[in-house]
């Protein structure tokens, strides 16, 4: 269980936290390319 192999919660965390920055990242370029108004 995780009570003895406290790690193996470290790689689905890495892989969720990358999945979201991506997500967040692809947003907004997303924004930036439908919304000229938004660039100053």
């Amino acid at each position: 269980g995780l009570t003895s192999y406290p790690y193996r919660l470290f790689a689905p965390a890495i892989m969720i936290s990358i999945i979201i920055l991506s997500f967040n990242l692809l947003g907004d370029g997303l924004r930036d390319a439908f919304d000229p108004k938004l660039k100053n």
